[in-house]
């Protein structure tokens, strides 16, 4: 497993800083353990020396049969745009 995700998984830079990863035959937890581990690394990474600090925000969906990748990239990025507005609200 490197950086949170098994070798079986695939990951890719889909444009500027957004990223996505596709998890074979998970459930709902295996996700949620999967963006912990993620979230754990970032935060890892924040400690050390120098830099600015990391933010990341996760947006996770399941695929639904006769589903095309666009129609779940698409709304993987809805999911994450609306964890990022929830935290920037938090914050606030």
């Amino acid at each position: 497993m490197t950086w949170g995700v098994r070798e079986i998984d695939f990951v890719a830079r889909i444009g500027g800083d957004e990223f996505a990863i596709v998890l074979y035959n998970v459930d709902e937890a295996d996700v949620v353990r999967t963006v912990a581990r993620l979230q754990s690394a970032v935060t890892a990474a924040n400690r050390g020396p120098g830099g600015a600090p990391l933010s990341v925000s996760f947006g996770t969906v399941t695929s639904s049969s006769g589903e095309t990748l666009m129609q779940l990239v698409d709304r993987a990025d809805a999911a994450m745009y609306a964890t990022r507005r929830l935290r920037e609200s938090a914050a606030q």
